[in-house]
């Protein structure tokens, strides 16, 4: 069993949904690189994890309704790749 070092991969860019205000939050904590993060899924496991970078974005988003001018209460769908680093 991997505990580190092991992909997560939080959403699936269609049913995961975030506010432009939460994503821009997340955004903010994923620009501290190496910065760990302690989360929690939800069966109930918990894992210290950094933003995974190595395939690409470590946040994917897109606006569920395109608006030129989107405000903080609009939804994104997301998808978020995190890495393990140790255990909680």
């Amino acid at each position: 069993l991997m505990t580190y070092g092991r992909p997560i991969v939080l959403g699936d860019g269609e049913n995961s949904w975030l506010t432009r205000a939460q994503l821009n939050e997340l955004f903010n904590l994923s620009q501290v690189a190496g910065q760990k993060h302690n989360i929690t899924l939800p069966d109930g496991r918990t894992f210290t994890v950094i933003f995974d970078r190595t395939d690409g974005p470590a946040i994917e988003a897109q606006q569920v309704l395109p608006l030129s001018a989107p405000t903080d209460a609009n939804f994104y769908t997301v998808v978020i790749r995190l890495l393990t680093v140790s255990d909680y």
